[in-house]
């Protein structure tokens, strides 16, 4: 009919990325959701409540991490994992529950909401970590010398752009796992050269990985080397 809104469709991943910042940014002041009106579109229940809490609480409890909160950091990175849980389980609601954009958004607001109180929305990610590990397995904590690499790489970076923190405490915390490398090393056996090569190879390999954009690297792999 003439003049009838149709919702948008959710048409790529970088829609649920929005929809994610959106919630991360002000989810915790959003006013109540307008309760359903007969007509109104599908409300996405062929997907369940626990996982869309779930999805809210990531998104919720990676800012946490972001802003340095001690409690949600004792949860594993959560910055990109947590994400692509949330990017799937939106990708459900729309292709299951037939919801657009907005309405996709509308309901994963409504459950970040459930978790405004103080703590709630990291107790409620760390009880919802068996589903991020089925739906997103983690990787393997990377060797002492890919993280010593890593954390050495960043610090250059830093550095480059103007130095400060976290540069000099990358740059430290590179310098122990480098340190760390070489005791294992002699207790293997091994000489000072064989861990000057391995640590010079996991570095040119972080570069290289960087600047490839591989994917093989990213926010969480540095979170887990500090973890």
């Amino acid at each position: 009919m003439a003049g009838t809104m149709i919702p948008r469709p959710v048409r790529s991943p970088s829609d649920y990325v929005r929809l994610a910042l959106t919630l991360l940014c002000g989810a915790l002041a959003l006013p109540s959701p307008a309760p359903a009106q007969p007509g109104a579109p599908p409300s996405g229940s062929a997907v369940p409540q626990d996982e869309v809490r779930c999805a809210a609480a990531f998104a919720l409890a990676a800012t946490a991490q972001a802003q340095g909160d001690p409690v949600a950091r004792t949860l594993p990175p959560l910055g990109i994992r947590g994400k692509r849980y949330f990017v799937a389980v939106a990708e459900r609601m729309a292709a299951r529950g037939g919801l657009s954009t907005e309405a996709v958004g509308a309901r994963m607001s409504a459950a970040a909401q459930g978790l405004s109180a103080p703590g709630a929305a990291t107790a409620a990610a760390r009880s919802c970590l068996s589903r991020l590990d089925a739906e997103v397995p983690p990787r393997p904590k990377p060797d002492t010398a890919t993280c010593s690499a890593l954390l050495d790489v960043y610090a250059d970076v830093i550095a480059a752009r103007g130095g400060g923190e976290p540069g000099p405490t990358l740059r430290l915390e590179a310098h122990r796992l480098a340190e760390t490398l070489r005791e294992e090393a002699k207790a293997r056996g091994k000489s000072p050269a064989d861990s000057e090569t391995a640590l010079a190879a996991a570095r040119q390999h972080v570069r290289t990985a960087l600047l490839r954009n591989t994917g093989e690297i990213d926010a969480d792999t540095l979170a887990a080397c500090r973890h």
